[in-house]
């Protein structure tokens, strides 16, 4: 997958989310259970949140810094989600369009997609730690190289584009 089809994976989401809901009726948004305790407003807020969440740490993932934990920080992320839900839910249905609107416009694609190859390959690295034979290290040290022209920008597509591609190898040969 190169980046441009990243992108297109990331907006296809993004506009099928949006089109689940398209159409629903004010009532049927803040009434109507869609989970057992959540209206389609409630998912909304819900999902704005975690975009609002990953566009605030993205810059610094794209550094390769990890954000705070939620579980130092509130408890856990059910936690989180339970503090979240309380304070979003006295919003009116108009505000968390607005606000799922901000957020998917805030969103810059391609910081979000190489912050998201980023942070797939450092996992990939970390679990490859062991390898010893010498070509798959010589591999994983030039997967290090394109790390750094992706995270500081210097020539950000042609590294996607070979990290992904360094990611599919990884993902067949696990199988």
């Amino acid at each position: 997958m190169n980046r441009q089809q990243l992108l297109q994976r990331i907006d296809k989401a993004w506009t099928e989310f949006r089109d689940s809901y398209a159409g629903f009726s004010d009532s049927q948004m803040t009434d109507a259970l869609v989970t057992s305790t959540w209206t389609a407003k409630d998912v909304i807020s819900h999902v704005t949140w975690w975009e609002e969440e990953a566009l605030k740490y993205l810059p610094l993932i794209a550094e390769g810094r990890r954000p705070p934990r939620y579980s130092v920080m509130y408890g856990g992320i059910d936690a989180f989600n339970a503090l979240m839900t309380e304070e979003r839910r006295c919003l009116s249905l108009r505000e968390v369009l607005e606000r799922a609107a901000v957020a998917d416009v805030d969103a810059d694609p391609e910081i979000e997609a190489m912050s998201l190859i980023a942070a797939s390959v450092r996992r990939e690295l970390s679990r490859r730690l062991r390898i010893t034979d010498a070509a798959a290290i010589r591999e994983d040290s030039e997967a290090r190289v394109q790390l750094e022209h992706l995270t500081f920008r210097q020539t950000p597509q042609g590294a996607a584009e070979w990290l992904l591609g360094w990611l599919q190898r990884r993902n067949e040969e696990r199988g």
